[in-house]
This record gives C-alpha cells, structure tokens and sequence, in this order.
C-alpha cells in the first residue's frame, strides 16, 4: 500500500506530466482531462503503480507523459471516428504494405504514397523499433515472427502507422 506521502508525490507528478502533454496537444486534450485518464489507468493496475513508485522522479514523469501522450493519441483518433476523417482502415494499410508500397511499388494513387512516406517517416522519428519491424516485414521481408510478441509488435505497429497516415491525407502536422 501506498503512503499518503507517496501519493502525494505521485499526484504531483501526474498533474506535472498532465501540462506537459496537454501543451503538446493544445487542440486536443486538457491538463485535467490528461490527469484524470492517467488516474484511471493507475488504479486500474496497481502494478504499474508499484513499479512506477520503484523508479527515479524523472522517470516516472516520462512514463506518465507516455501515458497521457497514449491518450491523447486516442481521443484524436475517436474525435477522427466521430467526425468521420478516417480514410485509411489498418486493412487498407496493410494491403498497401503487402503490395510493396513501403519498397517503392507503384502506388494506386499519388495521395496513398504521399501519406504512406510521410506517416512512414514520422513513424520512424517517433518509434524507430515500430519502423524497422515494418521495413523487416514489408521490404526486407526477413522478420522472424515465430513469437506472438513480435506478431503483437508488427500490428501495432501497423495500427501506429494507419494513424499516422490519416493525419497525414487530413492535412495536419505529423512532426
């Protein structure tokens, strides 16, 4: 159990992360909405509480802000659902990848190549290990996926990258 000291300590730290990740996310999300949500996912696994409280204070400041980054993430992407600016489903995203359009394919359309090198490329800037299991995969086409991690790894990946190439066709920044 935690002490009251601690958790103190804690909530200080979420709020602290909760600002950061809503001044990267201005149009998106709120401080306290940011908070809020992390709260929730603490309590939902005492667990990571448990390790989180191991670590050092700028640590786990950083995996707050992962945190609240993840769910900024997602109320993006359900504001995106609701308003209906999906365009590409992770089915279509992965028909493009199978095609060979990560390896230079000719594209069907000059909007799918456009957003698949950008969101590709944002992709790697923001996960370079989500990039390289997709190049391993859809180019070199030498990745080992005898684990069900791995195979877990590449779909999020891919679940990442159709993301990232809606926000590219919706014309916003990705950087």
């Amino acid at each position: 159990m935690m002490t009251s000291e601690a958790a103190d300590r804690l909530s200080e730290e979420i709020e602290k992360a909760a600002n950061i990740v809503a001044q990267r996310w201005p149009e998106v999300i709120e401080a306290d909405d940011v908070a809020q949500d992390i709260g929730v996912k603490l309590l939902e696994s005492p667990m990571t509480t448990r390790e989180l409280m191991a670590k050092k204070p700028q640590d786990r400041i950083n995996i707050l802000v992962g945190l609240g980054n993840r769910e900024a993430s997602r109320a993006l992407d359900d504001y995106d659902r609701f308003t209906g600016r999906i365009y590409y489903s992770t089915d279509d995203v992965r028909g493009l990848l199978k095609k060979g359009q990560l390896a230079g394919a000719e594209p069907t359309t000059e909007s799918e190549r456009l957003d698949l090198e950008n969101g590709f490329a944002s992709l790697a800037k923001s996960n370079p290990r989500y990039a390289q299991l997709l190049w391993s995969e859809f180019v070199n086409e030498d990745l080992d996926k005898e684990t069900g991690h791995i195979r877990k790894e590449l779909t999020r990946a891919i679940d990442a990258l159709t993301r990232l190439m809606n926000r590219s066709h919706n014309g916003r920044s990705i950087d």
